[in-house]
This record gives C-alpha cells, sequence and structure tokens, in this order.
C-alpha cells in the first residue's frame, strides 16, 4: 500500500514537471478534408494533419510534414523527383542549403559519382516513397532565425531522405510534403534517422512528445515536445506501459473489448494490443473481428439518407487496459458521418444503416489481433509519448469550443426551445404571420398562458406576454389594449370583452364608458402616471355627454316653441 501511494506520488510529480518544462515548444497542425465516395455519396472524410519544418541554414526550405508515430524516418520530395505527385508539392533542392551533407545510410559521405549512391524504398499505407540521403539541419515548427545564435531547442542535425520516387496514391491527393516518423528507434535504419531522439540528444528538452487533435476546425490541433501542454488536458494523466517496443511502434496490451456491455470473444483471452497512430484517420481492428464490430455498432436510420451518423445514438465501444483503466470511444466518437445503403438480398429492400469508421487490419508482421488507434481516439484524448520510460500517457482531453460554434449551438437549442413550446401550444396560437384586413374581436376570456377552451372554441385568444389578440389562428396589436388599461381595467384578468366587429374604433370609446371598472387594478397601471389621465379622460367623457344633452335639449326647446308660434 506505501509503495503503491509512493510510486502515484512521484508518478504525480513527473507530470507535474512534464506539463511546466520550460524547454517545451508547440507545433501547430492544420487539418485537410479527402472526401471519401461510396455510390456517389459521401461516407466519411480522410484527413491529414500537418505542420511546419525548416530545412538548411542558414537559408532555411519551408515543408509542412505529418508528425506519424507509426513510422521511423523523416523524408520529404527532393528536386530530382519527377513523378507527378513531387511536382505537386515543395521539393528539397539540395543546391541551395549550404549546411547540407550527401552521405549513404550508413552516414558515410558520398564519394565519387553521385549515381553510385544508396538509395531506400520506403512503404506507407498504399503508397510508396524510394529516395536518397542527406544530413541536414532540421528546425521543428520554426526556422532557425540568427546565423551567428546558438542552435536553439527546436532544431537538430538529423539525417533526411530526399524523395526521387513518389506513388500516386496517397501523395497526390493530399496537401503535404512529406512524412515525419515519431516511432520508436526500432522503425529507423539508424539511431540519427530517428528525429526526436535527435532533438533530444544532449539537451535539457524532456524526451517527451504529446499530440491534441481538435474537434473544430476554428481551433489549432497542435504536438508539443518536451512534455505535456496542460491547457489541453481536462484531468490527470494515466501512464501505460509499452508492450514490444523494440519493434518500434506505441503499442500497449488489451485485456479485452466490449460493445456496450457485450464483451468480444475474440479478445477474450488478453493477448489483444493497439498501436497508437497518428498517422491514421480510421479505426483500424483486426481482420477477423471487424464484422462482428461493425455489425454491433451499427444502427438503422429509417428514412433518412442525409442525416449525420454523429448525431444517433449508439453502443460505447470500450477497451481494457488493465489497471482499472479503460478507454472508451462513444458512437459521436467512432461514427462516420454519413450513412450507407444496405440492400436485403432476400426482400430486396434498401436499409441506411449507421457505421463505424473501421478499417480491417490483415497485417502478419504486426499480429493477427492488432488495433490501430487513429483519429477517432485521439480526438477524445489527449495522449503524451516518453521515449525514455517507454509508456503512452493519457488524459481526458479539454477541446477549446469556438464561439462561432456556441453562438450555433445557443440558436439551436433557442429554435428547439421555440418549436416546443409552439407544438405544446393550442392551435389558436401556432400561426401568427398576417394581421386581417379589419379590427375583429369575438367575446372571449382574457387567460394568462395559453388559450382556453371557450376561446379557442370562439377562435380568439389574447397572449399574456404582449397583450395581442387572435382571430382564427392570427394575431395582431390591439390598439385598444392601452386604453382599456389606463381606463383602470385589469389587463390580468378574466374579462369579457365586447364584439367590435359591427362598431369599429369610435363606439369601443363608448363602450369602455359605460362597463363597469373592476375591483382590481393591474399593478402595471396602477400609479399616479397612469391615475391622472384616467380622471382626465372620465372629466372629458362627462362634459362632452353634459354639452351633448344641453344641445339636444336646447335644439329641442328651439323647435317646440317654433312649433307653439306657429
Amino acid at each position: 500500500m506505501v509503495h503503491g501511494a509512493v510510486t502515484a506520488f512521484a508518478a504525480a510529480l513527473v507530470a507535474a514537471f512534464l506539463s511546466c518544462s520550460s524547454a517545451m515548444f508547440i507545433v501547430p497542425l492544420d487539418k485537410q478534408y479527402v472526401p471519401v465516395m461510396m455510390n456517389g455519396r459521401k461516407v466519411a472524410d480522410k484527413t491529414a494533419y500537418h505542420g511546419q519544418v525548416f530545412i538548411g541554414h542558414p537559408n532555411p526550405q519551408n515543408f509542412t510534414v505529418v508528425f506519424d508515430t507509426g513510422s521511423g524516418h523523416f523524408f520529404i520530395p527532393g528536386s530530382s523527383c519527377k513523378d507527378p505527385p513531387c511536382k505537386l508539392h515543395n521539393q528539397y533542392h539540395r543546391s541551395r542549403s549550404t549546411s547540407a551533407i550527401d552521405i549513404n545510410h550508413d552516414g558515410s559521405r558520398i564519394k565519387g559519382k553521385y549515381h553510385d549512391r544508396d538509395q531506400m524504398s520506403i512503404a506507407y499505407g498504399t503508397g510508396e516513397v524510394v529516395g536518397e540521403f542527406v544530413q541536414e539541419t532540421l528546425c521543428l515548427g520554426a526556422a532557425w532565425g540568427d546565423e551567428d545564435a546558438e542552435r536553439p531547442e527546436n532544431c537538430a542535425r538529423v539525417r533526411v531522405i530526399t524523395a526521387r520516387e513518389m506513388s500516386t496514391e496517397p501523395f497526390s491527393t493530399f496537401k503535404f510534403d512529406g512524412v515525419l516518423g515519431l516511432g520508436l528507434g526500432g522503425l529507423a535504419l539508424d539511431p540519427e534517422f530517428h528525429v526526436f531522439n535527435m532533438i533530444t540528444k544532449n539537451r535539457a528538452l524532456p524526451p517527451v512528445f504529446s499530440v491534441f487533435l481538435s474537434h473544430y476546425d476554428e481551433v489549432k490541433s497542435e504536438i508539443a515536445f518536451g512534455g505535456l501542454d496542460e491547457k489541453r488536458m481536462d484531468g490527470p494523466v494515466t501512464w501505460v506501459p509499452l508492450t514490444m517496443p523494440e519493434q518500434g511502434y506505441w503499442r500497449i496490451a488489451i485485456q479485452s473489448v466490449r460493445v456496450g456491455n457485450q464483451t468480444i470473444d475474440f479478445c477474450e483471452d488478453g493477448t489483444c494490443n493497439a498501436i497508437l497512430d497518428t498517422g491514421t484517420s480510421l479505426l483500424g481492428v483486426p481482420k477477423a473481428s471487424v464484422q462482428d464490430l461493425l455489425w454491433l455498432t451499427a444502427r438503422e436510420v429509417s428514412g433518412d439518407e442525409d442525416v449525420d451518423c454523429r448525431t444517433v445514438e449508439g453502443p460505447p465501444l470500450i477497451f481494457e487496459l488493465g489497471g482499472n483503466f479503460t478507454v472508451q470511444l462513444n458512437y459521436e466518437d467512432y461514427s462516420r458521418p454519413g450513412a450507407a445503403e444496405l440492400v436485403n438480398n432476400i426482400t430486396n429492400e434498401t436499409h441506411n444503416i449507421c457505421r463505424a469508421s473501421m478499417l480491417p487490419v490483415d497485417m502478419p508482421t504486426l499480429g493477427v489481433k492488432v488495433f490501430l488507434w487513429g483519429e477517432p481516439l485521439l480526438r477524445k484524448y489527449y495522449t503524451a509519448y516518453d521515449t525514455e520510460n517507454l509508456r503512452i500517457g493519457f488524459a481526458p482531453v479539454k477541446q477549446e469550443i469556438p464561439a462561432s460554434v456556441l453562438a450555433a449551438r445557443e440558436a439551436a437549442a433557442q429554435a428547439a426551445a421555440e418549436a416546443a413550446a409552439d407544438a405544446a401550444l393550442p392551435e389558436c396560437r401556432k400561426a401568427r404571420r398576417e394581421p386581417p384586413t379589419r379590427f375583429a374581436c369575438t367575446p372571449h376570456r382574457r387567460v394568462a398562458r395559453g388559450c382556453d377552451a371557450a376561446a379557442t372554441r370562439e377562435g380568439t385568444a389574447r397572449d399574456a406576454s404582449t397583450g395581442r389578440l387572435g382571430t382564427n389562428g392570427t394575431a395582431w396589436e390591439n390598439p385598444d389594449v392601452t386604453l382599456l388599461g389606463a381606463m383602470g381595467f385589469d389587463s390580468k384578468a378574466e374579462t369579457p370583452l365586447p364584439d367590435m366587429t359591427t362598431y369599429g374604433r369610435t363606439p369601443a370609446l363608448r363602450w369602455l364608458r359605460e362597463a363597469r371598472p373592476l375591483p382590481r387594478l393591474a399593478v402595471a397601471t396602477d400609479n399616479a402616471a397612469t391615475r391622472r389621465p384616467r380622471q382626465k379622460v372620465q372629466l372629458l367623457l362627462d362634459f362632452a355627454s353634459t354639452f351633448t344633452a344641453c344641445v339636444l335639449l336646447l335644439a329641442v326647446a328651439k323647435w317646440w316653441l317654433a312649433s307653439g308660434a306657429r
């Protein structure tokens, strides 16, 4: 127990040191999408994250590269390459660099004619590169600016492969120029080909790099060299030891795999393992188990071809790594964006199915029970790679949500709330578009919320928040509502309104004068500012009535006198 506590305390100290390393530098990563089409529909995107490097000193040449934990060498297109993919990218010009040395694979200088020099062929998935060797000054993320300054922490002398040949696939599809391998030393011909080893050699830079992949295009992804970027972590880091590190892969053991509550028999014996690969955009699955995992994570979508499958609920995919630590991918993490059309051979019916982004892995040199953890997992976890202690760290990632996404979410939530509220209202309040051609009201009762049964039957309602009257589902501003409040009527009481269909505006004043005031006045109108106008209006109405009566009386008297005189 004491030993375990001491170990945990030491691990916490190491993590704190790595996250506070002053020598750490960060390289921002750009993201490129390449659509994957099936039957004329986009079902997924291949993605690539690439950052800048600079080769040569004092006149650096700029390139973009993928930082790939699944390979061990660094290559860029050379100026001698005539293949079409090379022409699409920046090419390295040996003649422009005064810091370059032409070498063979063992590091020996080239002597005699250059056509006798060593060459090397490297396979990258479906692609292949053939190149030559040069020793150069490499800087990650930023160029070595000052000729006279000491070489900065992000620069080192390394062995570079300059490509003479590049296959069309995949290099003509992507924007990045080359690949910088960050696998372990076992994948490299020589330690001097291993860029990160050369960067940390005889330096104060800790031998750890870490990867953050952003969910949002507005926020840059990044790779940190020399430690962990604490602002990208949403919790403590858990370190998992590597298995078979001599092979050069960032490989860890998997004890079991579950889809929801169902354990996969294929990994039940505890012999499965996973390789973390920053160079793949999918989740690689052993070929023998890919069908089981695809069907267990599949969800049918009824009738909607354009649905985003990342919003369709499904079971979690859970990997148990030992020590009570699990790695979990939810449906939004592993799903392809678009649904796939599948035809039932028996009924000939077409079904839209949401599927996981899974790639069958069939590489006997890696083993038959190997998962490749690519972008789906690397977006879910902040991962750190310790070349000295041969371990991988996992921490919950802290995603930075851009303002545009927050605004869109708020607008969507507001629209959904309004739609839900509208759906819950009676029909008499749902459509509020154009006002009627004439002012008309039918008798109804004023209610605080919604429409009561009487108002619904008569097709008229008043909105509680705006004091608007509505007839047959249409609402408009009642010009007499303000006057009603000014005369002392409670706008929140259940008050019968007159039928004004045949009266129009002027007779409404007569009704207001003759109506009986309510005993309870509205709080909003029961104050000195509104009582004085009410008194004035009342006096004016009384004066008008008296004056009218007098005029009528005088007219009658004049007529009677005139009649009597005749």
